[in-house]
């Protein structure tokens, strides 16, 4: 893959297409140097891109790894957890990467990995950054930088004003992250940020886990078979069909990241559920 460096060329960035031979949904750009450093730190950056990554490096912050052009997955953090137990995620600081950071905090949540979020000020990429503030002015931030959780939290909630309504909006988002902790101990404390943050009690928020995670698996009866709801979007049926029927479509769609962009939820579960081998007796109307 590559990136132009003239922006009047298009593509800005040109990337291979996903193959049974090379799968970016389990490779990490630059770890051939870097993997070294990020072991003796215990500790990773990982970037959006191959130019953040080589600046980074080239400014001595030698502990990054970069993803190649497509969604993080549970691979990565597979390839990570052998290197570190920690990680700061530096995306973009514009509307996409702070998407891109919020995607991937349900991602490390189901891994062994530690994850601090790092979100750059007035929508500067660290290419950009390093560039306009150096080393030394980068490094106090990343120092500050807050739990992966907490940084989505403080997002979320930064025009909060305490109303009821928002109360809701907020659980809502934090549903489905909340859910997927894997830390039961680390499960706690962040129930326990939201309740403060929205002044409830962690009953009130622990109700509203549990009443995601019952509709969630409502659909699943006696049986163990699982009823898709017929509203979900056509093309992530599609997919999960896929998944069911030839384990190279399975592969190359888990190596894509395309499940953790699914927009329904339930779709998204019985995906995860598939990839995880937990496959059900029979699935009808998918």
């Amino acid at each position: 893959g590559g990136r132009s460096l003239d922006d009047k060329q298009q593509p800005k960035y040109l990337n291979s297409p996903e193959s049974p031979i090379f799968s970016k949904g389990r490779t990490l750009y630059g770890l051939n140097l870097t993997a070294k450093y990020i072991r003796a730190a215990n500790e990773a950056y990982l970037v959006e891109g191959y130019m953040d990554l080589i600046t980074l490096y080239q400014y001595g912050i030698k502990n990054v790894a970069a993803t190649l052009g497509t969604a993080f997955t549970l691979d990565h953090t597979k390839v990570l957890e052998k290197l570190s137990s920690k990680v700061i995620v530096l995306f973009d600081g514009d509307t996409a990467g702070q998407s891109a950071a919020q995607k991937s905090l349900s991602i490390f949540l189901q891994s062994e990995l530690l994850s601090r979020c790092l979100i750059l000020p007035d929508e500067k990429d660290p290419d950009e950054y390093l560039r306009e503030f150096g080393i030394t002015e980068f490094k106090a931030l990343s120092d500050k930088a807050p739990d992966h959780f907490s940084a989505i939290l403080n997002r979320e909630m930064a025009h909060y004003k305490g109303r009821p309504t928002e109360k809701m909006e907020i659980i809502n988002i934090f549903k489905p992250v909340l859910d997927r902790v894997r830390d039961k101990h680390l499960r706690s404390l962040y129930l326990q940020e939201v309740a403060d943050r929205l002044n409830v009690g962690t009953d009130w928020v622990t109700r509203q886990i549990s009443s995601y995670y019952t509709q969630g698996t409502e659909n699943i009866n006696k049986n163990n078979k699982i009823i898709v709801n017929s509203s979900i979007p056509r093309n992530e049926s599609i997919l999960v069909q896929f998944m069911l029927e030839n384990q190279e479509y399975l592969q190359l769609i888990r190596a894509s990241g395309a499940i953790e962009n699914f927009v329904n939820e339930e779709t998204q579960m019985l995906a995860k559920r598939i990839v995880d081998n937990e496959v059900p007796e029979a699935i009808q109307d998918c």
